[in-house]
């Protein structure tokens, strides 16, 4: 019998995972949760990866960025950041990660990880500034992740009141300020824009995503795109017939793509541009002097100025209208805030079976009376009808 009893504890010891004690200054640390450390803190081997494969998603999340750190599992009560001299380390515990949730997971490793790739101190007359930095970094993953905010909520909410310190510091604002970060990251799909400038500017230059409401709307046959593996080919094909017809065009940033936008020009009211200069007008062309029958019916029924914007979306993101109707200015400030060429890294991301095409248009009527122009909503004209008339369709086939 005591060889048995011997045999089993023999058995079950070689499954232990062995622990030292672990011999570590905790004077600079950041503990999620804000809870004191335990007093002994010992080591364990137990050569499991839930941990190592969270840490490698996080930093592939942010921008395939450099571990700086050394991961040691631990008895701590969730998951600390340590700085001891030149050395970080990421103490966590098997115990805590087993039963958290998945966000929860996710926002207490981002938000330590946060501290050590953005080198912080972790010095006690810091720490204010640091955590919002780090905090910033684990809305961005917690974004990139999970695509919502109801992420947020969870750690925030009163689901999250076991975080005590998450009511402090302004916590709360600053992940929501590396959510923004993550929705402008989107547009580009990596953090390589904020080392190039080109690619800073097309960031800086957005397309509202959702687009505002009130447009015509005509998706592109992919036939029109054959050929294409990548977004910068897709904008060739689209800016070839531009370029024919004599659209200025400028590109803006939406997620996962981008928009070419055209200036605004004046139309007849069937559809068809018009000619030379007045083409370019934003107020009623006015008729010849002359006592023609034309110019006598524009005395009795003042001209119109019928003016458009063309606005290419190519994304794979689905999309409705959204917002309010927009004034002729903000169209107008689309094409003066776009910039004239894609950046690298949005021309060499791939085209994808799930990129779509669509082509929206905004119409816009300003009266001759007071030259106060406003957005039609319903449009006057399809967009199939303007395609025609523009001359475009010759090129792009709906």
């Amino acid at each position: 019998m005591r060889i048995l009893v011997f045999l089993s504890i023999f058995t079950f010891a070689r499954y232990l995972p062995a622990q030292e004690f672990l011999d570590l200054d905790l004077s600079r640390h950041c503990h999620f949760g804000g809870t004191q450390q335990e007093e002994e803190l010992y080591t364990f081997t137990s050569g499991s990866p839930v941990m190592e494969n969270l840490v490698t998603e996080i930093l592939k999340l942010g921008g395939d960025l450099e571990r700086n750190f050394t991961l040691i599992q631990t008895n701590v009560e969730s998951v600390s950041a340590v700085v001891v001299g030149g050395n970080r380390y990421l103490l966590w515990s098997q115990d805590y990660l087993e039963r958290a949730t998945d966000v929860q997971a996710f926002a207490s490793v981002a938000h330590e990880i946060g501290h050590h790739v953005n080198n912080h101190s972790l010095q006690v007359d810091r720490q204010t500034g640091e955590a919002e930095e780090a905090n910033l970094f684990m809305g961005y993953i917690l974004s990139r992740k999970f695509n919502s905010d109801e992420a947020l909520q969870v750690i925030f909410g009163k689901d999250g009141h076991q975080f005590s310190r998450v009511w402090e510091n302004n916590w709360l604002e600053a992940a929501q300020k590396g959510y923004q970060k993550a929705s402008d990251a989107l547009r580009i799909a990596t953090l390589e824009f904020e080392h190039d400038a080109s690619a800073q500017r097309f960031l800086e230059a957005a397309f509202p995503f959702p687009p505002p409401p009130c447009y015509q709307q005509l998706e592109l046959a992919p036939r029109n795109f054959n050929g294409c593996s990548t977004l910068g080919q897709v904008a060739q094909k689209l800016a070839q017939p531009l370029a024919a017809k004599k659209y200025p065009r400028r590109y803006l940033s939406v997620p996962d793509g981008f928009a070419i936008v055209t200036q605004i020009e004046q139309y007849q009211p069937d559809g068809t541009a018009l000619s030379g200069a007045d083409r370019w007008k934003e107020v009623p062309v006015q008729e010849d002097f002359a006592l023609t029958l034309s110019y006598l019916k524009s005395l009795v029924f003042p001209r119109k100025a019928h003016l458009r914007v063309f606005v290419f979306l190519v994304t794979n993101q689905n999309f409705n209208a959204k917002g309010k109707r927009i004034e002729k200015e903000v169209a107008k400030d689309w094409f003066s805030q776009a910039v004239n060429r894609l950046p690298k890294s949005v021309a060499n991301a791939p085209y994808t079976p799930d990129h779509t095409v669509e082509m929206l248009v905004y119409e816009f009527e300003v009266p001759e009376a007071n030259q106060h122009p406003k957005q039609n909503c319903p449009c006057h004209l399809q967009a199939g009808e303007h395609l025609k008339k523009s001359g475009l369709e010759h090129w792009l086939k709906p």
